[in-house]
């Protein structure tokens, strides 16, 4: 018997640990950061970008330069899914993958808010791993909402990924005793 509800718990709690990776927001630039959130059990990333409120800025994932790098832009009012093939605006992908959340303003900060598919299926596009390792990304700013060149506002890095331990679910145990059987009981924190 206790065997049995050591087996069912275990499965259970193995089952309550949620598989989130995230690098955490990362100062890319002055007054330009970005969370990505990749998640295993929904396959879905979740990017959190901030930046100037009156300038367009952008994101590109595993890439260092500009050379067939999957683009995520923004000029304030849309989203824009692009592919970079070279130094130059990156390309509208055909298929638009990013689906926007929420687009805030605060001061004088924009904080966009896009999830997406882990692997959409679309050779353009960057395919997310949930696991920890490194993510390389390229990003600009530019100096209004019209995307032009970013001059020196622009910069390229690598980013932990990191499990995402705020989604893990901890639980603390109470012993209850019946008669001449004692019973863990499992209380969420």
């Amino acid at each position: 018997m206790k065997k049995t509800l050591l087996i069912l718990f275990l499965t259970t709690s193995i089952s309550l640990f949620a598989q989130s990776f995230s690098t955490g927001t990362q100062t890319l630039l002055s007054g330009l950061t970005a969370n990505i959130n990749i998640d295993a059990d929904t396959e879905i990333t979740t990017l959190t970008l901030t930046g100037p409120s009156n300038a367009w800025f952008a994101i590109g994932f595993g890439n260092l330069d500009m050379g067939g790098t999957d683009v995520f832009r923004t000029n304030g009012s849309t989203i824009v899914d692009a592919y970079s093939s070279g130094n130059a605006l990156p390309a509208q992908d055909a298929t638009q993958d990013w689906t926007l959340v929420t687009n805030t303003v605060s001061g004088s900060n924009r904080t966009i808010v896009a999830t997406r598919a882990n692997n959409t299926g679309n050779s353009d596009d960057h395919i997310f791993s949930a696991s920890a390792g490194s993510l390389s990304v390229i990003y600009a700013k530019g100096s209004s909402t019209s995307y032009a060149y970013h001059g020196g506002n622009r910069g390229f890095t690598t980013l932990s990924v990191t499990l995402g331990i705020s989604e893990n679910k901890l639980l603390s145990f109470e012993t209850v005793s019946y008669t001449h059987l004692t019973l863990p009981t499992i209380c969420s924190v």
